[in-house]
């Protein structure tokens, strides 16, 4: 009897089964799930976030896994959606155990505001019988601290920070939380020395210098409580409270500034200028013109060597050897020595730049209260040192430094700057290499008026003479000349302090 219509179809998909389970096609859908995690990983690190989550769902929709659950929770977290994130990574210690993602689900839970959650996640991570992951063990027990804290449990808070520092003393963020507390519990003798301790080890905790400043004043120690705000006022130069309690301070103490000045002034007229070796071979290397200080209405410094007076080629004035100079500006530039007579005086900015040139090359400039890095929490103000020609130009009460000094000179200066000096001779040679070829493609771009390159972290850290090394000196004076070339052009050599493991190509970060 023939078969029906029916009975036929069904034998063709049941036949179109059986070939699918011998197909390929199989082991693709098996392997679905994990190329849809490899992808959305590469999307996370290329920083698509929406594509990376639409991938991450999409491999969970096909297969529940405890490691894409807390890829997926790390991408909320890093997204600041800290419910979303908890969700998942207890989905994923579900399926598997893991400290890390225990600490992290505790993280989530105090971002999110809910510290009782927060304190029992981390208390179990904490009372757990087998051994714990140091890094573990040590964020579980700050998220503790910080739970408590975050409940104005302050005794317990302070208790569960000073266990952390017990093992880690150089913690520096528990230091200063422990600060917060001690200030909340109004003990301030004991919440200085933790943001005293902060600071020391790590200076991007720079808010303690407000807190070190306030107490300070709170004790009637007006001295210590305006050097604090002095400095914190380098690194929010716009912040008006902070420009208020200075001019507050300065009267309250007037007297005592008087008096530091005055020993300021002397240690200052006892000290020599450095002397350092200049290179051979000066003839065949390039200058590089570095601003460093512009807007000034002061200027004071003094020369190693007798120092000559310039103004369109022609010398004007001399000034004597290690005689501190005053440099002001009102539309015009006055020279005055320390005796305040004038040694040279412009009227007008339309007179042309004034050189200082050293009569010895191996006497350098010192040049007082020098701001470096303004703006960024590693500002300071302190007197410097630098080889070469000074340039001094106006505009208006603004007065504008910039230092001439020979290219592998420059060099002397940003290598130890930018590298720890100890490094390794070769890793020296090649931030030397690194440095040369960026400065000398900055010498062609002509990105700053009246200047190559500046000498703060927008361009390269040149902190003068009083930072140079042996080490470094070595790694310049073994790479002179030595470039990096692409296609027979040097290149723009971009360099980083860190990068937390993971590089990207110049064009990607700027477009």
């Amino acid at each position: 009897m023939p078969s029906s219509p029916f009975i036929k179809t069904v034998s063709l998909v049941s036949m179109a089964a059986i070939l699918a389970s011998c197909s390929p096609k199989l082991t693709i859908r098996e392997n679905e799930p994990q190329r849809l995690f490899q992808e959305a990983n590469n999307c996370y690190y290329q920083g698509e976030f929406k594509a990376a989550e639409e991938k991450y769902l999409s491999s969970l929709r096909l297969r529940e896994d405890a490691a894409v659950l807390a890829c997926l929770a790390v991408l909320y977290k890093d997204l600041g959606n800290f419910s979303q994130a908890a969700d998942y990574f207890e989905r994923a210690l579900k399926i598997k155990k893991d400290n890390f993602r225990e600490l992290n689900l505790g993280l989530c839970r105090f971002h999110n505001g809910e510290y009782d959650s927060a304190i029992r996640v981390f208390k179990e991570l904490l009372e757990k019988k087998e051994p714990c992951e140091p890094a573990v063990k040590l964020y579980a027990g700050f998220g503790l601290g910080a739970s408590y804290e975050a409940l104005k449990r302050f005794a317990e808070a302070a208790l569960q920070y000073g266990e952390i520092l017990k093992e880690r003393p150089d913690f520096a963020t528990a230091n200063y939380k422990l600060g917060d507390v001690y200030s909340a519990l109004n003990e301030d003798a004991k919440a200085l020395p933790c943001y005293q301790s902060a600071l020391g080890q790590d200076s991007s905790l720079y808010k303690a210098y407000f807190k070190i400043a306030v107490i300070f004043e709170k004790q009637e120690r007006y001295s210590q409580s305006l050097e604090n705000f002095r400095v914190l006022s380098l690194i929010e130069p716009d912040n008006k409270l902070v420009r208020d309690k200075i001019k507050e301070l300065t009267a309250k103490t007037a007297v005592r500034v008087k008096k530091e000045e005055e020993l300021r002034e002397a240690a200052r007229k006892a000290s020599k200028c450095l002397t350092v070796e200049p290179i051979k071979e000066e003839q065949t290397e390039p200058a590089v013109r570095v601003s460093i200080l512009k807007g000034v209405n002061l200027l004071r410094l003094k020369c190693g060597a007798k120092f000559s007076v310039f103004v369109k080629g022609k010398e004007v004035a001399e000034v004597p050897a290690e005689e501190a100079v005053r440099i002001e500006t009102d539309g015009g530039i006055s020279i005055k020595d320390s005796n305040n007579k004038l040694v040279y005086q412009q009227a007008a900015a339309k007179d042309g730049v004034i050189s200082l040139q050293c009569r010895d090359r191996k006497s350098t400039f010192t040049v007082f209260d020098v701001t470096l890095n303004k703006g960024y929490f590693w500002a300071k103000n302190q007197d410097r040192g630098f080889r070469g020609s000074l340039e001094l130009s106006s505009s208006g009460r603004a007065l504008n430094i910039v230092n001439i000094v020979l290219l592998d000179e420059y060099l002397f200066s940003v290598v130890p700057s930018e590298i720890a000096a100890f490094s390794n001779p070769e890793a020296l040679k090649a931030q030397a290499v690194v440095a040369r070829s960026y400065v000398y493609e900055k010498i062609k771009e002509k990105t700053h008026e009246n200047a190559d390159i500046c000498s703060d972290v927008h361009c390269q850290a040149y902190n003068g003479v009083f930072n140079e090394h042996k080490n470094t000196t070595v790694a310049v004076e073994a790479t002179r000349g030595e470039m990096i070339y692409c296609e027979g052009k040097v290149i723009s050599a971009y360099f980083f302090s860190a990068c937390g493991g993971h590089t990207r190509n110049v064009e990607d970060v700027w477009t």
